[in-house]
């Protein structure tokens, strides 16, 4: 039994050592890009491996072992490590978002309600919205003065809410991205995206998502104004698709400190240990001259996707 245990954790330290090589070899390949999302289970596996072989002092498998363990505690280290930024005391405005994926689903509206009256967000991106979800949310649009819907692809399309005016709606005619300008004050505007990008069930939607991650990344940098990202982008920042928003941009990701914010599949992502073995798709993301003060999933069950709340100063020196 025990060879067999020791030779199954030998194969494991193979794979992921081989892995490894492909990411940094091969990056932007297909298959490798979809199996670096499962950096947490990578981690797992790998400390599992190199406690049995120090248990079976088997010191061959000693040195790659520890290798892995730092390698994939390094990809996850900006969750649990970079402290979250606090509230300055010098904030000018207060902006409150609430996004989920409803994934063509038709959320009961009185539980939507109940969510929306507990959080209070100034600000709600709705994504895989279809035209019956669409019409059976009709009452809370009420709420907002500033109502964005779009249709997409197929039956699915977007849902922005705002209490805030909106200009240069759709101005970049992307299926993928919609932006727009909000005008927080007379003076001051931050550019939001809300992302509802494709789900890379194969190459060809893998190289759609890229190409818009990449075309957000470039309207990011070109962007006058501070720039809001959020939505379901289909990618986790272990992928190298995720490259051109963290290496390219001036954004940063909300859920850095805050540990992982897993939002999907809902049944693991509510679970306190399963959530590290689900996927943090939804993301949000800020220009680092704005403070992100709270950042968290929201747990009621809207559809398959967690969704999540942000909350961000916007400093008055940016005025």
């Amino acid at each position: 039994m025990r060879l067999i245990v020791g030779t199954l954790f030998q194969v494991v330290i193979s794979f992921l050592s081989l892995f490894v090589l492909l990411k940094h070899f091969l990056p932007s390949n297909y298959y490798v890009d979809l199996l670096s999302h499962f950096s947490v289970i990578y981690l797992i596996l790998a400390i599992l491996s190199l406690v049995f072989t120090l248990v079976a002092k088997n010191k061959k498998w000693i040195v790659p072992g520890c290798f892995l363990v730092i390698y994939f505690s390094l990809s996850l280290w900006p969750y649990f490590s970079d402290q979250p930024e606090l509230s300055t005391g010098m904030a000018c405005t207060e902006l409150s978002i609430f996004q989920v994926n409803l994934d063509e689903s038709n959320p009961d509206p009185d539980q939507f309600m109940d969510v929306l009256k507990g959080l209070q967000p100034q600000l709600v991106y709705l994504s895989g919205v279809t035209p019956d979800s669409d019409q059976s949310l009709k009452q809370f649009k009420k709420n907002y003065k500033h109502v964005v819907s779009r249709p997409s692809r197929g039956q699915a399309g977007d849902l922005l809410l705002s209490k805030f005016p909106l200009q240069n709606i759709d101005k970049l005619k992307s299926n993928f991205v919609l932006s727009v300008d909000l005008m927080l004050a007379d003076d001051f505007v931050l550019k939001f995206f809300g992302l509802s990008l494709p789900t890379p069930v194969d190459i060809s939607y893998s190289q759609s998502r890229d190409q818009e991650l990449r075309l957000v990344s470039r309207w990011a940098r070109n962007s006058a104004r501070p720039v809001i990202v959020v939505g379901e982008l289909n990618t986790t920042t272990f992928a190298h698709s995720y490259e051109p928003l963290s290496r390219f941009t001036s954004l940063t990701n909300a859920s850095y400190g805050r540990g992982l914010v897993s939002t999907w599949p809902h049944s693991l992502a509510s679970g306190s240990l399963t959530k590290y073995l689900a996927l943090p798709l939804a993301q949000t993301l800020v220009h680092r001259s704005l403070v992100v003060t709270e950042h968290k999933v929201v747990e009621q069950k809207l559809s398959d996707h967690m969704g999540l709340f942000t909350k961000v100063e916007i400093p008055c020196d940016l005025y």
